[in-house]
């Protein structure tokens, strides 16, 4: 069963009267916004994701970022890491 925008699991659960998988927004709503950013986050909250899966990690001088890879050739065609 796929959340449409403007329904969230709990609101499903009561229409069908049975109990629902607990969905987890994978990198936030990865489909729809950028991944792992505040916008796929709150998405995956407005949907009602039962959790929210992100990639926290430090960068080689400290900073706290949230990114999957280790390089940025995925995201931004960027060999360096």
């Amino acid at each position: 069963m796929r959340v449409r925008e403007g329904r969230n699991v709990g609101s499903l659960k009561q229409e069908t009267g049975r109990k629902l998988m607990k969905y987890i927004a994978h990198r936030g709503v990865c489909l729809e916004e950028t991944e792992n950013t505040l916008a796929a986050l709150e998405k995956g909250a407005s949907y009602g994701a039962y959790a929210v899966e992100c990639d926290p990690q430090f960068t080689g001088d400290g900073a706290a970022i949230l990114f999957h890879d280790t390089d940025l050739n995925r995201m931004a065609d960027d060999p360096r890491k």
